[in-house]
């Protein structure tokens, strides 16, 4: 495979022939970047008799083993393993990645369209990206840290409640 680009990680719990809507969208967003010169790779679920590894023109696409007992997922966390990985994400600005994704993490793209997210893509600094401080940022997402936090707060409004 030439390389002209970018090397970009697309993961969608579907890519067809199984599942629906998401799916076909991960599958035309890796083929629009493949044809922009960018190597992808794309990470699915594991189903039934398909292969392993299958290469689709100038994309790789790899089905893992999955052990999954229900359907849904945490995005939050999916976007939160990726960043602690010392990764930078490239999200949709609605809901937790508004929160997760800051200057310096990633980016987020505005418009649910193949074309902004390319644009974000190719937009997007790989060589600026600064591994520790995604790390850093990622850890203030910590379990421990959210119940450290918690737990002072509580005793902050226990102290006073008691002094009025």
């Amino acid at each position: 495979r030439r390389n002209l680009g970018v090397d970009l990680l697309v993961v969608s719990r579907e890519i067809p022939p199984v599942g629906g809507g998401a799916g076909h969208v991960a599958l035309h967003l890796a083929e629009q970047l493949c044809s922009r010169s960018h190597a992808v790779r794309i990470v699915t679920m594991q189903f039934g008799t398909l292969p392993e590894q299958e290469e689709r023109g100038a994309m790789v696409l790899h089905r893992l083993r999955c052990g999954r007992k229900r359907q849904d997922s945490s995005y939050l966390w999916e976007m939160l393993r990726f960043l602690a990985a010392g990764r930078p994400v490239i999200a949709y600005a609605a809901g937790g990645a508004l929160e997760t994704v800051i200057p310096g993490s990633g980016a987020l793209f505005a418009q649910q369209s193949v074309d902004a997210i390319i644009r974000a893509v190719e937009s997007y600094d790989t060589a600026a990206a600064d591994v520790g401080f995604i790390r850093t940022h990622a850890e203030k997402f910590d379990a421990g840290v959210f119940k450290r936090r918690l737990t002072r707060f509580v005793e902050q409004k226990v102290s006073e409640s008691r002094q009025k």
